[in-house]
């Protein structure tokens, strides 16, 4: 688990400098432009990986003891997992949803038929699921290369770099803030707590918040290509029309989702495992609320993405963790797992307060008319 969760934050961190990126800036471009930057891209995120794999070999072989033996495994796969995360968003900011698809399925596809040949022979082991990863990763961009046509020694990081500083810088630490958090919470708990409750926790956010948060990451491969295309182009009404849809249809999601968990919470937890989890039911509302701020948050993070709202972003990231980390300790020291899950939620809410605020205060900017002076010198 630390070997993954070491790799995933590696995907975490290189997503916002590339794969962010070209879903806010380079979705503006069309033609030979794109097809240059997409090589940039794809070469940037290859050189990368081979940087990074380098680092995690030295990490595997110089920690002591045996808690990083499995990621050697993974390492030579580096590159693929990090080549393969760019093709997706390449996709995506391309608004070929199919291809996407279609590359993610190779992934998953050749990873389960790894993982099946490994259970059949009796091999199971942490090594093997890591390369069945890493193998599924490898098919899965190479397929899309050759799909696409994109020809990776084309591509040139450096200029990637310089062309897109001033989203990747503001977009990396925004990353590098989101995964701290994470892992601060991950031991804060259990050290505050113990850990049968924040596995109780754990069991509450995979089941309410995590399907959750996985739309937004799909509504964002969606929404914001076609918002930075629109701001580009300063259509202000169509921004505002769907930001209004959006709201509207996340309140009305998250409605629901707050309502169908505080009626199956405890029924279901009742039945599982003979209700050994019974007291997490607690935590189903503070939990879906939480889940059903991130709904909300959807389309005003697209609008801050698409309008290229870097410095905002980090700032209200920043917020948000501070507080959601702040109300969580406080909730452990005063009110044990119940009061940490709302601290949580207090964190979210505060963050969609800020997200709302930014985004819709850059949109009346755009839409305040130019000084005289400034319209006849343009």
């Amino acid at each position: 688990m630390v070997s993954i969760a070491t790799v995933y934050v590696t995907i975490g961190v290189t997503r916002a400098f590339i794969g962010d990126v070209l879903l806010s800036h380079v979705s503006r471009y069309e033609g030979s432009t794109r097809r240059r930057m997409h090589a940039d891209a794809a070469a940037c995120a290859a050189l990368t990986g081979c940087v990074v794999a380098a680092l995690l070999a030295c990490l595997w072989l110089m920690w002591p003891g045996d808690l990083f033996a499995p990621l050697i495994w993974v390492v030579p796969f580096i590159p693929a997992l990090l080549l393969h995360d760019a093709a997706r968003y390449t996709c995506q900011a391309g608004m070929r949803q199919d291809r996407a698809l279609l590359i993610d399925l190779a992934l998953v596809g050749v990873q389960a038929g790894v993982v099946v040949i490994v259970i059949v022979t009796g091999d199971v082991t942490a090594g093997w699921l890591l390369a069945a990863w890493g193998i599924g990763a490898t098919v899965a961009a190479t397929g899309w290369l050759l799909l696409t046509g994109v020809r990776l020694f084309d591509g040139r990081p450096r200029r990637w770099l310089a062309q897109t500083r001033h989203l990747s810088g503001w977009f990396t630490g925004t990353a590098l803030i989101g995964q701290s958090q994470i892992q601060l919470i991950t031991l804060m708990i259990p050290g505050l707590l113990g850990p049968a409750a924040f596995a109780g926790l754990r069991l509450a956010q995979l089941t309410i918040l995590q399907p959750a948060q996985n739309l937004v990451l799909a509504m964002m491969g969606l929404l914001v290509p076609r918002s930075s295309i629109l701001a580009d182009n300063g259509k202000v009404a169509a921004l505002r029309r769907q930001t209004a849809q959006l709201v509207a249809a996340g309140a009305g999601a998250g409605l629901l989702l707050v309502t169908t968990a505080g009626l199956l919470a405890e029924p279901v937890l009742a039945w599982y495992r003979d209700g050994a989890y019974l007291e997490v039911s607690a935590l189903a509302l503070p939990v879906s609320i939480q889940a059903a701020i991130y709904l909300m948050q959807i389309p005003f993070t697209a609008l801050a993405r698409g309008m290229q709202l870097a410095r905002q972003l980090f700032g209200q990231y920043a917020v948000f963790s501070i507080v959601s980390l702040g109300g969580a300790a406080v909730g452990a020291h005063l009110g044990g797992l119940t009061a940490t899950a709302w601290g949580l939620t207090i964190g979210s809410a505060v963050g969609l307060a800020v997200m709302a605020s930014l985004s819709l205060s850059a949109l009346a900017r755009m839409t305040a008319p130019q000084p005289v002076e400034a319209a006849a010198a343009t």
